[in-house]
């Protein structure tokens, strides 16, 4: 019975002792599960620490390759235009230089102030020419830019002060844009388009790359020249400070035109935008400037609209009216001044025909004298020494003068008139010699003017009436 608990006994410490080691692997087992749980948490948060990581680096990546990604497709994405991307890669290409005198090549200059940027059509289905208009000393400068054939850019960069304007010209019926460039006393006014052959004149010898693949700057000088006689699409216009043609009326008033109104008439247009454009020639903002101005672009059909050409049209017929009124007045003036010579000749005939009358008069005088008593006057002594000498001088263009000197008497005792005859000599009377009429009418003689007394002097010529 003592075996038997004991044995009891026994069994129950083993059991006790089996139950206590199944409980420590129990709890070890746990704690060995709890650790490899929290190892596997950590594991799991430093792959996940990782993804994200990575994830960052590559959203990094895609962020900072996207900004470039996106800045190379806005840098070369069009601006709207082929000719638009052309000036834009021409400006970009300016911006790449680093020296002032590289920039010049270009037409930028740093002492450029307020630059802007416009378009301008010259002709239909072409491409507009890039004006840059800038202020320096308080002037207005202008350089202006054309696409060639080649499909370079080509520019002129015009030195003396200047103006964009468009202009109607009368005679030719066009919308022109001039460069309009004033001196102290001229306006000189140049097609715009003419600075395509201005600079393809000069284009070899401005050219920034010597294979003429990329885009070329050309720049010419501009000086003043002469307008030419045959007037077309590209004629150039000097006109004078203040020239005008004025006619004068009949009521002595003056009507007067002046020449730029004979020639142009300078519409209240609507133009081209004129962008601000920055010479520091950022990419980003040459890109943004070249979009707004090709915007901001008209073309002459939108810029002459219905208002526009009503405007022109009444000037043009003012003009043509002041040009009537004139024409008028001419022909008023001319009418008048017929009329004025036309009675001034009249009435130098009816002098002359009293004169005639007058004078055959008194030779009806003279022979009923002569014959009733034998003795003429001293009037008609004069007449027949006036037959001897004559009345008029070629040598001088004057009349010849008679003047009575006294009576004298030839050797037989027969009376005379001696008048001294004179020539006009500069501003003086000049003494040419003496005739002599005898008392009856009948003689004549060339005599000594100078001899004294009474009787006759020496006789060079004589003859009879």
């Amino acid at each position: 019975m003592e075996e038997e608990n004991k044995n009891n006994e026994e069994k129950v410490k083993v059991a006790v002792e089996n139950k206590e080691d199944k409980e420590k692997t129990t709890t070890k087992n746990e704690e060995n599960k709890e650790k490899e749980t929290v190892v596997k948490k950590k594991s799991k948060k430093a792959k996940i620490a990782i993804i994200v990581i990575c994830i960052i680096l590559i959203l990094v990546a895609l962020s900072v390759g996207g900004f470039f990604a996106y800045q190379y497709v806005q840098e070369n994405q069009t601006v709207g235009t082929a000719w638009g991307d052309t000036y834009y890669a021409y400006l970009k290409q300016a911006s790449e230089t680093e020296e002032d005198w590289e920039k010049q090549l270009y037409g930028i200059k740093p002492e450029m102030q307020n630059t802007k940027l416009q378009f301008c059509e010259t002709k239909e289905n072409q491409a507009p020419f890039m004006v840059m208009s800038y202020e320096k000393d308080g002037e207005q400068y202008l350089n202006t830019y054309y696409i060639n054939e080649e499909g370079n850019v080509n520019f002129v960069l015009h030195e003396m002060p200047s103006t964009l304007e468009l202009l109607y010209n009368i005679q030719l019926q066009q919308y022109i844009w001039y460069i309009h460039t004033e001196s102290e006393n001229t306006d000189t006014y140049k097609p715009l388009d003419n600075d395509k052959k201005l600079a393809q004149n000069n284009e070899q010898e401005n050219n920034i790359n010597e294979t003429n693949t990329a885009n070329v700057a050309n720049v010419t000088n501009i000086t003043n020249e002469n307008t030419t006689e045959n007037v077309d699409e590209t004629t150039e216009y000097i006109i004078s400070k203040d020239e005008e043609t004025t006619q004068e009326t009949v009521d002595g008033e003056n009507i007067t035109l002046s020449k730029f109104d004979e020639t142009f008439v300078k519409p209240e247009i609507e133009e081209s935008a004129k962008i601000d454009f920055n010479i520091d020639l950022i990419v980003k903002e040459i890109k943004q400037t070249i979009e707004e101005a090709i915007k901001g672009f008209k073309i002459e059909s939108e810029i002459v609209t219905d208002d526009v050409e009503k405007q022109v049209e009444e000037k043009v017929n003012d003009v043509e009216n002041t040009k009537q009124q004139m024409e008028t007045a001419k022909q008023e003036i001319e009418q008048k001044k017929a009329e004025e010579e036309a009675k001034k000749k009249a009435e130098e005939e009816a002098r002359k025909a009293a004169e005639e009358a007058a004078k055959k008069q008194q030779e009806e005088n003279t022979t009923t004298s002569t014959t009733s008593s034998g003795r003429i006057t001293k009037e008609q002594a004069e007449k027949l020494a006036q037959q001897i000498d004559g009345t008029y001088s070629e040598e001088t263009g004057y009349e010849i003068g008679y003047t009575l000197e006294r009576m004298v008497k030839d050797a037989s005792g027969q009376e005379y008139y001696l008048f001294r005859v004179m020539w006009m000599v500069v501003d003086h009377w000049s003494t040419i010699d003496g005739v002599a009429i005898s008392v009856d009418g009948k003689k004549w003689k060339q005599t000594d003017i100078y001899s004294k007394g009474e009787t006759m002097g020496e006789v060079y010529r004589e003859g009879t009436f």
